[in-house]
């Protein structure tokens, strides 16, 4: 049996020729690249992709078809090269993703198209059945792969810093559990969020982009949003498993925000602006508001499940939406005057607990 292998495998050798060889140890190298968990320098590609116009000007008779491909390996090749500059920085870090599996493609097609010229019907099958076969394994890969793969290069950035690029990427990215983004972090744009499947905590910290993919995180229960665009809000009743949620220093509100119908959250903290926005919070138990100047809190005597009412830097001038909620056990607070309405707090039941 072992013998009849080797004539198999000794047969269709000799059924190549020597270009076809090449294109075939070629694609089988960057396979081998590619499945790596390590990423391989972007020379090794260039190299390996130097072969292919040498290829090209020996089965071309045509001068100009072997020119346009030196061109189109001139573009390739300086595009690499121009990692030194930032603005580029998005195209190289996808390209060193992407180079094993271009160098692959070009190669395997240009051992097709010799084979074809040659017209060889028992090297064509024998090839065909080969390459398919290998094909098919490098597009599993390749798919496989593209769950974890972050082409977002901000986002790639910071899961290296973090963890260290020696890892494989699948490991980085479940190994993420809290994450800043934002003006204040190197990280705007959240494209490809959603891979992070374990992420628990998200600090928004100024304006960010591509939020779409949060809402795609079945273990996210808190997210700390500061000083960020009003325009977030609108999705924020999308996170219905989120069991905490912080606003901080939002700018205006518009009128028609109401939050609410977010069956899980449990805390809230609020700083800044004010609490206008309130819906039907039926699981709240926590409110946390601080540095506000407020004419009234009506909207508290909606959330029929709160406990805990703390105030921090505050000053309310009327507290009935306080007297109208039945569930407030407890204020806990600093620098704010509800020490005014101490009396009307006691008679209700409400203990008054200063914090340092």
């Amino acid at each position: 049996m072992k013998l009849k292998f080797n004539n198999i495998i000794k047969n269709y050798l000799h059924s190549l020729n020597l270009s076809e060889h090449l294109c075939i140890i070629v694609a089988f190298l960057e396979f081998v690249l590619f499945l790596s968990p390590r990423d391989s320098p972007l020379a090794i590609h260039i190299f390996l992709l130097l072969f292919f116009p040498l290829l090209v000007r020996e089965k071309s008779k045509n001068p100009r078809i072997s020119k346009k491909v030196l061109i189109f390996y001139g573009i390739i090749i300086l595009g690499n090269l121009l990692n030194i500059f930032s603005y580029f920085s998005n195209i190289v870090i996808y390209m060193g993703k992407t180079l094993p599996i271009i160098v692959a493609i070009i190669f395997i097609i240009g051992g097709i198209i010799s084979l074809h010229n040659r017209k060889d019907e028992k090297a064509n099958l024998k090839s065909l059945i080969i390459i398919g076969t290998f094909s098919i394994l490098f597009l599993s890969n390749i798919l496989y792969n593209n769950q974890y793969y972050i082409s977002n290069p901000q986002l790639r950035n910071h899961l290296h810093s973090k963890t260290g690029s020696s890892r494989a990427e699948e490991e980085l990215v479940l190994d993420i559990t809290s994450i800043d983004i934002g003006d204040f972090s190197k990280i705007t744009n959240l494209k490809d969020i959603e891979k992070f499947k374990n992420i628990k905590e998200i600090y928004i910290k100024g304006h960010a982009r591509n939020i779409d993919g949060l809402f795609e995180l079945e273990k996210l229960d808190y997210i700390a949003f500061y000083f960020s665009d009003s325009n977030i809000l609108y999705s924020i009743n999308k996170f219905r498993n989120l069991k905490s949620l912080k606003l901080e220093f939002f700018p205006s509100i518009k009128e028609d925000f109401i939050l609410s119908d977010m069956p899980n959250l449990q805390k809230l903290y609020i700083s800044g602006g004010d609490i206008v926005f309130l819906g039907k919070l039926n699981n709240l138990e926590l409110l946390d508001l601080a540095f506000m100047d407020l004419e009234n809190v009506d909207t508290i005597k909606n959330l029929k499940s709160l406990k805990i009412l703390e105030l921090y830097e505050m000053n309310i001038n009327n507290i009935d939406g306080i007297l109208l909620n039945d569930s407030i056990e407890e204020i806990h607070y600093r620098n704010s005057n509800i020490e005014d309405y101490e009396e009307s707090l006691r008679d209700k039941g409400i203990k008054l607990v200063f914090k340092m």
